[in-house]
């Protein structure tokens, strides 16, 4: 007791008017999303929110701490706080405190312009083959764009169908039919009708042909942005008969799809891009839900800085 007296007498004492110090603040830093993502925001999350996330910098896994998402009608930010004195990171991780509503994602903070801050909620899928849209919309887009969002050139897409052919099945027809499909199952118009065969997507037939495949769509031309400008349908004889238009129809399709820029394929049978051809008539709700998504994203998005759900997909 006669110790503790005495060592609290020799420690110094605040002068007058003064206060003990305080611990320093932790330092916060603000990362808006640009007009055009935080709007993306908005129309994927709802109207506002604000949800808790954590960050770490990318180079140094140990380093890092809390982060908080909020959005509303006017601004969209992401508050990152870290110890006193911290500078942003070249790249850092920012991991959601809910996994399962959110994807991880990687922010390069100093090379991209604008900065790539637009946060992916998780939106499931009939699929069992997928984990989540976002899953499936990198498998579907792989070969052409391979995750860097790009869009058509012309919206509404020209639509061209050539000159009809000799046979008794009529493939303009079975184009048109095609794209009312799509058109139904997005809701709006995707296309425009053309006849001048300049841009856009065009139907070739090759007459009297037995083609193998039957069909197959042709990226001809890109804008120098790498934005499609042409992309041609081909098609033989193969379905040259009145009781194989159903088979027609589905197969254009299947190809429109693919000019739709949904380049690649499904493993599952269930989707008009299923890797063996197609046996539905028209885009399932998780095709339709991928071009919805990808028409939505921001022109230039990097898909390939989220975290992708694997758990479903061993062998990749």
């Amino acid at each position: 007791m006669v110790l503790a007296t005495l060592l609290a007498a020799l420690l110094p004492l605040p002068g007058c008017g003064e206060r003990p110090l305080a611990p320093a603040a932790a330092t916060e830093t603000i990362l808006r999303l640009p007009a055009d993502q935080a709007e993306v925001l908005r129309r994927l999350a709802g109207p506002e929110g604000d949800v808790r996330w954590r960050w770490r910098d990318h180079a140094d896994p140990t380093h890092g701490g809390p982060a908080r998402l909020t959005w509303d009608a006017a601004d969209a930010a992401w508050r990152l706080r870290g110890r006193p004195g911290w500078a942003l990171p070249d790249s850092l991780d920012l991991l959601p405190a809910d996994p399962d509503t959110w994807h991880v994602q990687i922010v390069p903070t100093r090379a991209c312009n604008p900065p790539q801050l637009l946060p992916l909620p998780r939106i499931p899928l009939q699929s069992a083959y997928y984990a989540d849209l976002l899953h499936l919309l990198l498998e579907l887009t792989r070969g052409l764009h391979d995750g860097l969002v790009r869009r058509w050139a012309h919206d509404p897409i020209p639509l061209a169908l050539g000159e009809p052919g000799e046979g008794p099945l009529d493939l303009r027809a079975c184009m048109t039919e095609a794209a009312v499909r799509w058109e139904s199952a997005w809701g709006a118009p995707l296309f425009c009708a053309d006849a001048v065969f300049g841009e856009g997507i065009r139907l070739v037939h090759r007459d009297g042909e037995i083609l193998h495949p039957p069909m197959w769509a042709r990226l001809l031309r890109r804008d120098p942005e790498g934005r499609p400008l042409l992309i041609t349908i081909v098609a033989g004889d193969n379905y040259d008969r009145p009781d194989l238009e159903r088979y027609a129809v589905r197969g254009l399709a299947h190809e429109l799809a693919h000019a739709l820029q949904l380049w690649g394929h499904s493993r599952d049978r269930i989707h008009l891009l299923w890797e063996s051809g197609p046996v539905v008539d028209g885009p399932s709700a998780d095709e339709a839900a991928a071009l919805r998504l990808w028409r939505t994203l921001p022109e230039g998005l990097d898909l390939r800085l989220y975290g992708r759900s694997t758990e479903l997909d061993p062998d990749r």
